[in-house]
């Protein structure tokens, strides 16, 4: 807690009193702000998200969200809103005390980089190239630049109503081209993870956007009639941060199918949007093992999508930390003989790395990387209560 005490020290904000954008968000706001200065930083942070899913995403707003997830630990949350803040407020004061809460969100000078792609330059023409040498290894949560919104592009040659992406585009970029950002939409997220993974699932996102005029994109849901058109200024708006531009496209015209993120309630509402197929739940906690194993074994091994989602409550049932709490999750993989799930989290690469310290072998807990661990089936009962699946 030393740096983010530091942080709050240089920005003057140890203690937060209640500020107009709180009054004019609602008592909610208010609340949230209290359990900061309580120290109630989980509490906070919980509260911040449900003012964020009914209000403006204002740059104070965003700001004091993103400090309370901060100190509530939840690193993945508080850079995805610094991220939201750098880009969309960029001459903010909160954007400089954004940047210096995640150093890495500040991007270089154009002339460095200028001058590091002649070095390159120089060197291939040489032969004498150094990037081997001098280039910093990377850890598997690290990636070789910061999400940013991807490139919006049209392919000019491209007809009216042609598809924009093909299924193998899809599946070049997998679920590792979602990363969930300021939209508080797991629900979603986690349900278009899950069909980047599998063959049926690419072809029915490719199925899904298709080229309109110059300047825009149209979505269309499986089962749904409503065209949703994207514009480039529309997807800057949402605040996307997906790296494939197929995953931001999907992603911004589910934020204006639902509005106010309306689908929130139940994460069987983002599998059917999205397969257009009815979705089957169930609860783990109320299942055996044995039928758990079966339900999700029965769309792993079919390649079908299943996605699953925490329980509030496993916060207060002294239980280690693991997963996020009220938060969906791919399933990507089931080994029925260990009983080990393999599950991705939506923020992707920027999901807070969770270990489990009595486990020094991984026969209950591994983390793999980038927002994928594996979990025993024993444990998953305690920290899910729905896991949802659909045959498509």
């Amino acid at each position: 807690m030393k740096k983010l005490a530091l942080f709050l020290g240089l920005a003057g904000i140890v203690s937060i009193n209640l500020p107009a954008w709180a009054a004019d968000a609602g008592p909610t706001a208010a609340s949230a702000l209290a359990k900061y200065n309580e120290k109630k930083y989980v509490e906070s942070a919980d509260a911040f998200e449900s003012v964020l899913k009914t209000s403006p995403p204002s740059v104070q707003l965003c700001y004091h969200a993103a400090l309370a997830n901060f100190a509530a630990n939840r690193r993945g949350r508080s850079r995805q809103l610094c991220q939201y803040i750098v880009q969309n407020f960029g001459t903010t004061r909160e954007a400089n005390f954004a940047k210096k809460l995640f150093p890495e969100l500040a991007v270089a000078p154009k002339s460095e980089t200028k001058t590091e792609d002649k070095t390159k330059t120089a060197d291939a023409q040489t032969g004498e190239s150094k990037s081997k040498s001098t280039r910093k290894k990377k850890s598997d949560d690290d990636d070789e630049e910061d999400a940013e919104t991807p490139k919006f592009a049209i392919d000019k040659n491209a007809r009216r109503g042609a598809l924009a992406f093909t299924p193998q585009q899809i599946a070049a970029d997998g679920a590792s081209g979602i990363d969930q950002a300021f939209n508080p939409n797991c629900w979603f997220e986690a349900s278009m993870a899950a069909l980047a993974e599998l063959p049926k699932g690419q072809r029915l996102i490719a199925s899904m956007i298709k080229i309109g005029d110059a300047n825009t994109y149209i979505v269309r849901f499986p089962g749904d009639g409503q065209e949703y058109k994207i514009t480039e200024q529309e997807l800057s708006k949402v605040g996307v941060s997906d790296k494939s531009l197929w995953a931001a496209l999907i992603e911004c015209a589910q934020v204006k199918k639902f509005p106010d993120n309306e689908g929130s309630r139940d994460i069987s509402i983002g599998m059917g949007c999205i397969t257009g197929c009815k979705a089957q739940s169930i609860n783990p906690t109320k299942e055996s093992a044995q039928e758990l194993s079966s339900f999700i074994a029965g769309a792993v091994s079919s390649k079908n999508p299943i996605i699953c989602a925490t329980d509030a409550g496993f916060k207060t049932a002294s239980l280690p930390d693991l997963v996020v709490n009220s938060h969906a999750y791919t399933i990507i993989g089931f080994d029925a003989a260990s009983g080990m799930i393999t599950m991705r989290n939506p923020h992707g690469k920027h999901s807070r790395k969770y270990t489990l310290a009595d486990d020094p072998n991984h026969r209950k807990f591994e983390w793999v990387g980038k927002g994928v661990f594996k979990m025993h089936i024993s444990l998953f009962q305690k920290y899910f209560d729905e896991v949802c699946r659909s045959f498509i």
